[in-house]
């Protein structure tokens, strides 16, 4: 009776498991905030473009529908937050200008107003700078331009540039050379740099190593001496515009930094990961594994 049985109902409970595994499946994709590479025969299958009438498929049918709908949601508002920050850009460079041609020629009172004006102004390059590159990294991510990179001098001429008189210390291994896309790990530790910089303040030096780790991968760290992140901010520091306790005690952000990190650093192969220091601190490695030319 009970061979029986399992025979008798074994294909009915694959025709309602299978189905179910595929959409939780496709929910893990969907939340893992990457529509671009979610299951292209799932959102086709018959199953769940509304033909099957039962409660499987009118579930399934109502996922697809819904995350549809949320996708062309964020395309949009995608769309619309790129074209506000591109066409800030421009009259922010030109006021730029414009006042620094105009600090040039007062003094007193008048100059220092001018200063304020033009610091108001940088931070506000800095938001639609940030918005344009998190935009930008996950558009095009996946399609990486690998040159060879001198880890030293790339690194040094990054300070030099971004944070000339800041306390930043650049150590690297001698000869150390890493195959990746040089605009996304550009990005990915400007970004590190500033994020140091803004948090840590006056705390400390800013240190960034690069290193081989085991003989199998790369790491470059970004460590200061800040007061950290809490604990409960932890898990959520990667997601898009999440500031956590931050947004109190350094308003104005847009919580897309490490983000950006993120994104840059996956489209050249490599991973995230962060922690608080032991004493004091914050430190965020990215990891690339090392390529057989590296070795």
């Amino acid at each position: 009776m009970f061979g029986v049985s399992f025979l008798w109902w074994m294909p009915f409970v694959r025709h309602l498991s299978r189905p179910l595994r595929r959409m939780a499946k496709y929910a893990e994709e969907v939340e893992a905030d990457n529509f671009t590479n979610v299951s292209r025969d799932f959102l086709k299958d018959d199953e769940f473009s509304g033909k099957r009438l039962d409660e499987v498929g009118r579930l399934g049918h109502a996922l697809v529908s819904l995350t549809s709908c949320v996708n062309r949601m964020v395309t949009g508002q995608s769309q619309f937050i790129r074209y506000v920050a591109h066409e800030l850009n421009t009259p922010l460079a030109k006021a730029q200008m414009g006042l620094g041609v105009l600090e040039c020629r007062l003094e007193g009172d008048n100059k220092a107003r001018v200063e304020q004006i033009s610091g108001h102004i940088d931070r506000l390059s800095v938001l639609t700078d940030e918005v344009l590159s998190y935009l930008h990294a996950k558009a095009a991510m996946g399609t990486p331009q690998e040159t060879l990179i001198d880890l030293c001098s790339f690194l040094t001429s990054l300070v030099q540039s971004d944070a000339p008189d800041a306390d930043v210390h650049v150590e690297v291994s001698p000869g150390l050379h890493l195959y990746a896309d040089r605009d996304y790990l550009h990005r990915a530790m400007k970004q590190l740099l500033r994020n140091a910089l803004h948090y840590a303040q006056d705390a400390g030096p800013v240190v960034i190593r690069a290193e081989v780790v085991d003989h199998r991968e790369i790491c470059i760290s970004v460590s200061d001496l800040g007061p950290g992140v809490p604990e409960e901010d932890m898990p959520s520091l990667m997601e898009p515009f999440f500031r956590g306790r931050a947004a109190v005690t350094h308003p104005g952000g847009t919580g897309l930094g490490l983000s950006i990190v993120k994104y840059c650093t996956e489209a050249c192969g490599g991973r995230v990961t962060y922690g608080n220091r032991e004493k004091r601190g914050f430190e965020v490695r990215l990891h690339f594994p090392m390529k057989r030319k590296e070795r």
